[in-house]
């Protein structure tokens, strides 16, 4: 399965049909995930610099691209904290 915020991206269309999700790499959350492919192993999470705070380059916010396992499991709307 993959799933997207990015309206670009090929599983943006998916993640609407999806209630409620969380994402796990190599068995750990991912916070900060904009998109995740269980097949490809991947996950696009944003970056944040050593203080916690969202990094900019050229004006976008920058990203950067995980592989490994990836699991996309879908979650209670009662179970978010």
């Amino acid at each position: 399965m993959r799933l997207s915020v990015d309206r670009n991206d090929p599983g943006y269309a998916a993640w609407a049909a999806e209630p409620v999700v969380r994402v796990l790499f190599n068995g750990q959350v991912l916070s900060d995930c904009r998109t995740a492919d269980e097949e490809l192993g991947l996950a696009v999470v944003m970056r944040r610099d050593d203080a916690g705070a969202l990094v900019a380059v050229g004006g976008e916010l920058a990203t950067d691209t995980l592989r490994g396992t990836v699991q996309i499991e879908r979650i209670a709307k009662d179970a978010q904290p």
